[in-house]
């Protein structure tokens, strides 16, 4: 028997601190339709700049260029919501809300 998953539900959730760039807004790990899992940014914000980019680190890292990095592309604005689709392979860990 197929266990049915339930969509649009969120499997973790962080808000984000300031690094290299002021940045602001919350990081979602959103379950949706089909199984699929999407990294949901919302009111996000941090300063502009050349080639930037999405990535995830493992085990709660911060160093975008670190091994284990899994990167997402480009960001899509430095300024709004956002969805990235996240590789089936990636397993996530984090803090629920």
């Amino acid at each position: 028997m197929h266990e049915r998953l339930a969509v649009g539900v969120e499997l973790a959730a962080g808000e984000f601190t300031s690094g290299e760039h002021e940045t602001t807004g919350v990081a979602r790990v959103v379950r949706v339709a089909g199984g699929r899992r999407v990294l949901t940014l919302s009111g996000f914000a941090t300063s502009p700049g050349p080639d930037l980019r999405v990535r995830l680190a493992p085990d709660g890292g911060t160093d975008g260029s670190a091994a284990g990095v899994t990167d997402l592309g480009a960001l899509k604005g430095n300024r709004g919501d956002q969805q990235y689709e996240l590789p089936a392979t990636l397993g996530v860990r984090g803090r629920r809300s």
